[in-house]
């Protein structure tokens, strides 16, 4: 494993290559969450990086003091140098770190230890925390919530991790590599079209690109020959005529879509 996820007793476990801690916030033990975690396993972030996403909900402020010892501000994000001592990385109640055993860096992360229950163990503490009533629906609805946005905290992880120094201009040099097919095969499923840039440079010509196709954009539609299953997934191909004197042009639409369920009859 080479990550680590600290959120503000103790859950953890593993998704593919990372390890996770978890301490939410116990209302009848007035210890911050991490002093507990920092005090029993210091080795959890001596000699590692740390990403800091959330000091208390809200974006780590670095102070002069850490700012020369060598900690970066990226957008909302505070990244660490190599760190000596656990008590070097500062925290509160509310904290999300991302830890690794190299320098890493990211682009812009959901802070996702503000969703009031949001969890990535199974069973989910926080539900017992943030809802003190006794209807099960509502429990329930609650314990389902969480679900996609814990997919989506993973997905976001896998595409957004650059593993490169942080000192680095180039970009996606090291992108993880389920990202590129990832986003490739969803650009090409909803008529779009993936980029993954070298260089800022590069970044530049390609937002001039994105803004001049989202003027030559056109809404079609078609009628099926035939009725088919709801839930079906029927594919889409669409091809332009040619015209003499005309450059010849690719359309870009998306690869199918699946039948709609029948609305219900008033």
């Amino acid at each position: 494993m080479d990550a680590f996820l600290i959120m503000t007793d103790l859950a953890r476990g593993t998704h593919g290559r990372y390890f996770w801690l978890q301490s939410p916030v116990n209302a009848r033990n007035v210890s911050l969450p991490i002093a507990t975690i920092l005090r029993d396993c210091p080795g959890v972030v001596r000699d590692r990086y740390v990403i800091v996403t959330s000091l208390d909900s809200g974006p780590l402020q670095l102070t002069t003091q850490q700012i020369d010892a060598g900690w970066e501000r990226r957008g909302r994000l505070a990244l660490s140098p190599k760190i000596l001592l656990a008590t070097e990385v500062p925290f509160e109640w509310f904290d999300e770190w991302l830890i690794f055993g190299e320098p890493t860096t990211s682009a812009q992360l959901e802070v996702f230890v503000n969703y009031g229950t949001f969890s990535l163990a199974e069973p989910n503490p926080t539900i017992s925390t943030m809802y003190v009533g006794s209807d099960p629906e509502v429990r329930q609805r609650l314990i389902e919530a969480v679900e996609p946005v814990r997919k989506r905290f993973w997905t976001q992880l896998e595409i957004c991790l650059n593993r490169e120094t942080a000192k680095s201009s180039q970009l996606n040099k090291n992108l993880v590599k389920v990202a590129v097919p990832l986003l490739t095969t969803l650009a090409n499923e909803t008529g779009g079209q993936a980029f993954f840039p070298k260089t800022v440079t590069e970044s530049g010509t390609i937002v001039k690109e994105v803004i001049l196709t989202s003027h030559t954009q056109y809404l079609i539609g078609y009628k099926p020959a035939k009725s088919v299953e709801p839930s079906a997934y029927r594919r889409v191909k669409v091809n332009l005529a040619d015209k003499a004197g005309r450059e010849k042009i690719n359309a870009a639409a998306r690869a199918g879509y699946t039948v709609p369920e029948p609305k219900p009859t008033p």
